[in-house]
């Protein structure tokens, strides 16, 4: 992971004034995370991805305090039930606020006519 990462990760640890408390994310897990990051933000609107991954952290805290390993659990939030595609409504309102230089958020809510061919 970039050098980025890792200071963040540290400056956090020194916050929680602990020595047994660790964020350091061991290098076997970071694929298995950002694979999970991946899904989310293909298969359902993007702002759902750090949601997931945060969700999913807290799964691998809550699995460890139950003595779980930390790749079991990380394995099991992998396991879950995978996003579907957002709905073709959804997707072509995307690409609308895509094309007006807009998030989905800012763009007007009315539905977009369909054009038809002539």
């Amino acid at each position: 992971m970039d050098d980025w990462f890792e200071k963040y990760a540290e400056a956090l640890e020194k916050r929680l004034d602990s020595s047994e408390a660790s964020l350091h994310l061991p290098g076997h897990l970071k694929n298995p995370i950002l694979t999970l990051a991946r899904i989310v933000a293909h298969g359902t609107e993007r702002k759902n991805t750090p949601l997931a991954t945060y969700v999913a952290g807290r799964y691998v805290v809550a699995r460890d305090a139950q003595g779980v390993d930390e790749a079991t659990a990380v394995a099991e939030a992998l396991r879950s039930p995978k996003p579907s595609p957002p709905p073709e409504s959804l997707r072509h309102d995307v690409r609308r606020a895509a094309r007006n230089g807009q998030t989905p958020e800012e763009q007007d809510p009315r539905p977009c006519p369909r054009r038809t061919r002539g």
